[in-house]
């Protein structure tokens, strides 16, 4: 009868080393696994004794207070409108355009229509003198190589519109973030974005009035990276009298809902959120029916809506529109019912 072998090596069980290096990797292996629950033990209670230290430290010789009160100046100020020269400026109550230095996330499925919106938008403020920050993250904005590029299909489009070409030279700069790799470095883009705004290298008659970002997946490497650095964005335009306008992809094939990349916490982060979407209408579709009366069961339409905003009184009904040839928004909804 033959000698039983290892199975793994082929060796005798004598000269056999299989069984040891297994225990030898369980251990290291155990060892990890302990190494890792005593780091996080250790980091739990240093996190602890660093919470309790917050409310049991001498307050002399601390910083000085951060606390905010009513001042008649800084309170007496009236919700102001920032026209964006399209269907828009009339969805808000009291006033014309977006509601002023406001931060708002554009939302829906893909082939909605997001990007010529916004790519409309930036062009109308840009003829009309206003200085507009515009950023892409998916594609690049000028093409040596005779691609049909962002900026190709702009200046169509203005054509098109019969806007200034030569006003939008004047007033639309571009942060490109696929050409120039670097700027997908948060720090590199927000230094780029910070000149232009601050005035520091470019010479611009005014600052930046309308940030537009197509798309906020730029500021991502984790869900939680996005949060943090749309909340750092946000704040910063507030504090710079910034209007944006950023474009957010759906996380799910799902639609007339807050869910996005990044989680729905981002709609909390903004003061708007708005949605392009589309989808076959249903028997559960009561109020797009009644909103868009034309609206056939089983029919597929695409149609805009605002989902939230904290600074005042808006228009929620959904409105009804289509993408042309030319690659124009074309609200279908009467636009004196908005």
């Amino acid at each position: 009868m033959s000698e039983k072998v290892c199975k793994k090596c082929g060796l005798a069980p004598d000269l056999c080393i299989c069984r040891e290096k297994e225990l030898e990797d369980n251990r290291n292996v155990s060892q990890e696994t302990a190494q890792y629950f005593r780091d996080f033990l250790s980091a739990s209670i240093n996190s602890a004794k660093t919470d309790e230290k917050a409310f049991t430290q001498n307050l002399e010789g601390q910083a000085p207070s951060l606390i905010d009160t009513f001042s008649d100046e800084s309170a007496n100020v009236p919700m102001k409108g920032y026209s964006t020269f399209t269907f828009l400026d009339k969805l808000f109550e009291g006033i014309i355009g977006v509601p002023l230095n406001s931060n708002t996330l554009l939302t829906g499925l893909p082939s909605s229509g997001k990007s010529l919106l916004v790519m409309e938008i930036a062009l109308r403020v840009a003829s009309n003198g206003g200085n507009v920050c515009y950023v892409t993250s998916e594609e690049i904005f000028k093409s040596e190589a005779g691609r049909y590029s962002i900026e190709a299909r702009m200046f169509e489009r203005a054509k098109l519109m019969g806007l200034s070409i030569e006003s939008i030279k004047q007033h639309l700069f571009v942060i490109d973030t696929v050409k120039h790799t670097e700027l997908r470095e948060w720090i590199n883009f927000i230094g780029e974005y910070r000149r232009l705004v601050e005035n520091g290298k470019i010479n611009i008659d005014k600052k930046i009035e309308l940030l537009i970002v197509d798309s906020i997946t730029m500021l991502e490497d984790n869900r939680t990276q996005m949060k943090n650095r749309l909340l750092d964005l946000s704040r910063y335009n507030q504090t710079h009298g910034v209007t944006s306008i950023m474009i957010n992809q759906r996380a799910v094939e799902e639609a007339d809902n807050l869910a996005m990349a990044g989680g729905i916490a981002l709609s909390h982060i903004v003061d708007t959120v708005m949605i392009m979407d589309y989808k076959k209408v249903s028997s559960w579709d009561g109020s797009l029916k009644q909103d868009i009366p034309e609206a056939k069961q089983g029919q597929q339409i695409s149609f805009f809506r605002i989902l939230k905003s904290r600074l005042g009184k808006f228009n929620a009904k959904y409105i009804s529109y289509e993408i042309t040839n030319d690659g124009l928004i074309k609200v279908k909804t009467n636009e004196n019912s908005l």
